[in-house]
């Protein structure tokens, strides 16, 4: 068996059957590669790997190399971001995973990665891989109403849902984001195509013309209900978008990803106001050099919409 990056149109419809069937076996109003609109697009075909058996496609895998950067944008490591894990099921059991991520750990070791990086709830399989938990993050739930919170519909200022952004607004939005010990670099240009994933809101909170909070919430089939990605000025404006957010949409509750290394005066506020307290592992991470040479990723938390 050999792996392959798709190149031609066929190939592409075919990896993308696979990532469907795999993936989102109900019907959805949109293709999958939708849901993924940088390392599932042509114009990424070098971060998509595909394993050939008998001429067809058995299994398929990201590979997306990012840069690690630290509270000052400093680059302290380089990654590579596993996603879009997936094998024909009626070709499961046959080792054809194992084999293409062993392929993919020896092309990251070739672009001097340091360290590969997935999320799954198959534990045991990817620890027996040398996989280990990095990170922590905690998942707090908002009801749709609570009268201990501040209110929305008293701030003075304005509300905006969706809609077209410019440049400066999706540079103030990575500006506006907790500063965090590390943490994935982003340009404003990936932002802005990652902002055309279906399913996904974006709130935005303004005070005198100005951009002072965020919030993405959903994300194609995943993340429904939960903000995964956000940031204000201050925590009581993050309050009160969250607020507005349990308002406008028909949830029942909110939850809100938060990282674990968060400043103290942000976290005791978002978690008092919380109905319910969880923390969790960030990620699986791999590390592919040695312990004397490796940059320690236990601090690291990486945004909702840079997760494949």
């Amino acid at each position: 068996m050999s792996y392959f990056n798709p190149s031609t149109g066929e190939q592409f419809k075919e990896r993308n059957e696979l990532l469907q069937l795999c993936m989102r076996p109900d019907p959805l109003p949109f293709p999958i590669a939708d849901e993924y609109p940088i390392v599932l697009s042509e114009e990424a075909r070098t971060t998509s790997y595909c394993l050939n058996s008998n001429n067809r496609i058995c299994s398929h895998a990201n590979l997306w190399p990012r840069s690690v950067i630290d509270r000052l944008g400093r680059t302290k490591a380089q990654i590579g971001l596993i996603g879009n894990v997936a094998t024909d099921p009626s070709m499961q059991g046959r080792g054809h995973m194992r084999e293409l991520l062993s392929n993919l750990e020896e092309i990251a070791k070739k672009h001097n990665l340091d360290a590969l990086v997935l999320w799954s709830d198959l534990d045991q399989f990817y620890h027996k891989l040398g996989y280990e938990s990095v990170g922590q993050e905690l998942h707090l739930g908002y009801p749709k109403t609570d009268s201990k919170r501040s209110n929305s519909r008293s701030f003075l200022g304005e509300f905006r849902l969706n809609g077209e952004l410019d440049e400066g607004e999706i540079e103030r939005m990575i500006a506006l984001r907790p500063n965090i010990p590390l943490t994935l670099e982003r340009s404003a240009a990936e932002f802005k195509k990652l902002l055309t994933i279906p399913w996904l809101d974006c709130f935005r909170i303004y005070k005198g013309g100005e951009l002072v909070g965020s919030a993405l919430i959903g994300k194609g089939y995943d993340m429904v209900g939960v903000i995964h990605e956000w940031g204000a000025t201050d925590v009581d404006t993050m309050m009160i978008l969250i607020d507005h957010i349990a308002k406008t949409l028909p949830f029942e509750a909110l939850m809100l990803l938060v990282p674990e290394n968060i400043e103290s005066s942000w976290r005791s506020v978002l978690v008092k106001h919380s109905e319910s307290y969880e923390k969790h592992p960030m990620a699986l991470v791999k590390y592919l050099n040695t312990k004397e040479k490796r940059e320690d990723l236990s601090s690291l938390f990486v945004w909702g919409l840079d997760s494949i």
